[in-house]
C-alpha cells in the first residue's frame, strides 16, 4: 500500500515555484513593490490596486511621490537615499499614501537592496503595510493623554490655589493672635514686672526673703514678656513689615545669637528684587523653621543661611553643625517639614533635607529661574 503524502508536500507538488510566489504575493497582507534609486516604481503587487485603487499601469513607471502626501516627500526621499548610499536595508519610515478617490492612508515601509552573487546591487524591493488603524489609535491615545494632562494641570492649579488660600487664612489668623499677644499678654507681663519693681522699692526695709521674691517675680515677668514678644513677632512677621528679606534674616540671625548663644551667619545675594511679597514670606517662613529646628533638635553651635542667585536657579540652604540626622530621620517628614514642602511647592521649587558628608545637616531649596524671576 502506498504511503500517504503529507498535506504540505501535496501543496508543493500541486504548485510550482512561480505559482507559489504569485499566490503569496497576491494574498499577503502587505504591498510588495520594486523601486529605482530615483524613486521610480517598477513593480507593484496586486494588493496595491485592491487597497489604493490605482491600476498597476498607473503606478509602474511613475515616481512614488505621485502617490505620497506632499508633506511626506522629503522624509521618503531621505529614507530611500540612505538605503542607496549605504547599500543596507532600512525600515520604519511612516508616510501617508493617497488613494485614487482622494482618501489618505498611513503606510510604513521596509526596503532592501537586491544583490547579485558578486555583490552588485541590481534593484530595491520594498514591503509596505497599512498602519492607518494604528495611527488612529495613537492619535486617540495622544488626545486622551492631552486631556488627562489638562485635567491634572487644572487639578494642580486648583490645589495650589486652595493651598494658597489656606496659608493666607492661616497667616491672617496667626497675625491676629500675634497682635493679641503683643497688645495684651506682653503689656500685662511688662506691667507685672514694673509693679513688682515698684513694690520692691516700697518695701526696701522689709526682710531679704521678701525682696528676693519680688526681684524674682520682676525678672521672671520680664523674661516671659520677652518670650511673648518673640512669639508675637514670629506670628505677625513684624520684621518683614519694616525690613527687606535680607535685613529680616540678618535680624533673625542676630536674635538667634543673642538668645541661644549660637553663631548664625548669613550669605545672601543682593539681586533679589524680583521676589514678590508672597514669595518673600514663603522663603522667610522656610528659613526660620529650618533655623528653629537646627536650634531645638540638632543643638547646633553654628548655622549658615545662604541665598544664592544663579543664572537659572535660586539656591536657598540652611546648614548646621549639630547632631547629624540618621537616614530614617531624613526620610521622615514632621509637621514643620511638611509645611516647608508645601511652601516650596508654591514657590515652584524642590526641598531636600540631607547630610552633606561633613557631619552637617543641610536643608536645601532649589527654585528654577526665568529671565523674569521665579517660574
Amino acid at each position: 500500500m502506498a504511503a500517504k503524502v503529507p498535506g504540505v508536500q501535496l501543496f508543493s507538488i500541486a504548485l510550482n515555484a512561480e505559482e507559489r510566489n504569485e499566490l503569496l504575493i497576491n494574498y499577503a497582507g502587505a504591498i510588495i513593490y520594486t523601486i529605482q534609486p530615483n524613486g521610480t516604481m517598477t513593480y507593484v503587487s496586486p494588493n496595491w490596486p485592491r487597497e489604493l485603487g490605482h491600476t498597476a499601469t498607473e503606478v509602474v513607471g511613475h515616481s512614488f511621490s505621485d502617490f505620497v502626501h506632499p508633506d511626506d516627500h522629503a522624509a521618503c526621499y531621505a529614507f530611500l537615499g540612505r538605503i542607496v548610499c549605504t547599500g543596507e536595508p532600512e525600515s520604519g519610515i511612516e508616510y501617508r499614501v493617497l488613494h485614487a478617490d482622494g482618501r489618505q492612508f498611513w503606510h510604513t515601509s521596509s526596503i532592501i537592496p537586491v544583490r547579485q552573487r558578486d555583490g552588485e546591487i541590481v534593484g530595491y524591493v520594498g514591503v509596505a503595510h497599512d498602519i492607518t488603524h494604528l495611527k488612529a489609535t495613537q492619535a486617540e491615545l495622544h488626545a486622551s493623554n492631552a486631556q488627562l494632562a489638562a485635567l491634572l494641570d487644572s487639578r494642580e492649579k486648583e490645589l495650589r490655589r486652595a493651598t494658597h488660600e489656606a496659608l493666607t487664612a492661616a497667616e491672617s489668623e496667626a497675625g491676629r493672635i500675634g497682635q493679641d499677644i503683643h497688645d495684651s499678654l506682653c503689656q500685662d507681663l511688662i506691667g507685672l514686672s514694673r509693679l513688682a519693681e515698684i513694690v520692691l522699692q516700697r518695701h526696701e526695709g522689709t526682710g531679704p526673703s521678701h525682696r528676693e521674691d519680688l526681684s524674682q517675680i520682676r525678672e521672671r515677668a520680664a523674661q516671659l514678656a520677652g518670650v511673648a514678644r518673640s512669639y508675637a513677632h514670629s506670628l505677625t512677621l513684624h520684621e518683614l513689615e519694616v525690613q527687606t528679606l535680607t535685613e529680616a534674616l540678618e535680624t533673625l540671625a542676630r536674635r538667634t545669637n543673642e538668645m541661644f548663644h549660637i553663631e548664625a551667619e548669613t550669605n545672601i545675594s543682593e539681586d533679589l528684587d524680583f521676589l514678590t511679597t508672597e514669595q518673600i514670606v514663603h522663603l522667610y517662613r522656610i528659613i526660620r523653621e529650618a533655623l528653629a529646628n537646627a536650634v531645638k533638635h540638632a543643638k547646633a553651635a553654628h548655622i549658615w543661611i545662604d541665598i544664592v542667585r544663579e543664572p537659572q536657579r535660586l539656591a536657598v540652604s540652611v546648614t548646621n553643625d549639630g547632631t547629624p540626622l540618621a537616614d530614617a530621620a531624613l526620610r521622615r517628614d514632621g509637621l514643620g517639614l511638611r509645611q516647608m514642602r508645601v511652601r516650596a511647592n508654591l514657590l515652584g521649587g524642590v526641598l531636600e533635607l540631607r547630610n552633606n558628608g561633613r557631619d552637617q545637616t543641610v536643608l536645601e531649596l532649589i527654585i528654577p529661574l526665568t529671565a523674569e524671576g521665579l517660574l
